[in-house]
């Protein structure tokens, strides 16, 4: 199970990343500003927002199995569609598209992974499912830098024939259990001051990346470096996060939800005791 939840979040994060080298071919070969390099970009991020509460809820109405194969059938359409675009416009509205599957899959193979695991492995067992994700993510730079030397429409033509293959072989696999509905949850839900928290730290490190995803591209194009350079810049920089995704899955079962956002967060009260601890400027000047 794990196995088919983290290939499915392997191949969209690896479809997320895929552009990054092509950024800055696109803004060359149609004049894209910085604005619209970004919006490229992002398109696919703007799908998956678009698209994540009413993914969530198909799974819900359909199932974690049927979720996933549907958003995977959207996935390898939309991938023969980035394939065939012919202008940045068709490449974006393909992009949005992405995301927008790429919301359902997410939403069913996490669905899958919580209905299936035990509570006790359930956080090791989504960080394995996330270093996978990320694991993708490494990848798709690769892919970029491949796509920039064999062309971007056999890459991408690849990438939705894996999709239809992959949708192909969950729709023969054993649907896990399903959990009961329970109307209202989602209101409940933005009530619940965990469940508002837990998004608003998975926006933070969205936010950072995306923006390194757009200008550190250009910025190391400009200064001479080409696709496959820039890809083994970002691959390299996953690795890293790859490696560390079930280990902090495994210290939050071990050591509770909360340790490991701790760690990672700073922490603003120690710098504002620095802070009150030095002397204003006003005051060293009258002393």
């Amino acid at each position: 199970m794990v196995a088919i939840t983290g290939s499915i979040v392997f191949l969209d994060a690896m479809l997320f990343g895929a552009i990054i080298p092509l950024l800055p071919t696109f803004a060359d070969d149609y004049d894209l500003t910085k604005l619209e390099a970004g919006l490229l970009l992002g398109a696919y991020g703007g799908g998956a927002l678009v698209g994540g509460i009413p993914g969530g809820l198909l799974v819900g109405r359909i199932g974690p199995k049927r979720g996933v194969f549907v958003g995977l059938l959207a996935l390898a359409v939309a991938s023969l569609g980035f394939a065939l675009a012919g202008g940045a416009v068709a490449l974006g509205i393909a992009r949005f598209a992405q995301g927008l599957a790429s919301a359902t899959t997410w939403a069913g193979a996490l669905a899958w992974v919580a209905v299936s695991v035990p509570r006790e492995r359930r956080g090791q067992a989504l960080g394995t499912v996330f270093g996978l994700a990320v694991a993708g993510f490494v990848v798709g730079p690769i892919l970029g830098g491949v796509a920039e030397v064999t062309g971007v429409r056999p890459a991408f033509a690849v990438i939705a024939l894996v999709a239809a293959l992959l949708a192909a072989g969950v729709a023969v696999v054993q649907s896990p259990g399903r959990e009961l509905r329970s109307p209202g949850a989602i209101a409940r839900a933005l009530r619940d001051r965990g469940f508002v928290g837990g998004l608003w730290l998975n926006t933070l490190p969205a936010l950072f990346f995306g923006t390194l995803d757009v200008l550190v591209p250009l910025r190391l194009d400009d200064a001479g470096y080409g696709a496959l350079a820039i890809a083994a810049v970002f691959a390299t920089a996953g690795l890293i996060e790859v490696g560390v995704n079930p280990v902090v899955g495994r210290l939050s079962d071990e050591r509770g939800r909360l340790l490991p956002i701790r760690a990672s967060l700073p922490r603003p009260s120690s710098s504002r005791s620095r802070l009150r601890s030095q002397p204003s400027r006003s005051s060293s000047r009258r002393s």
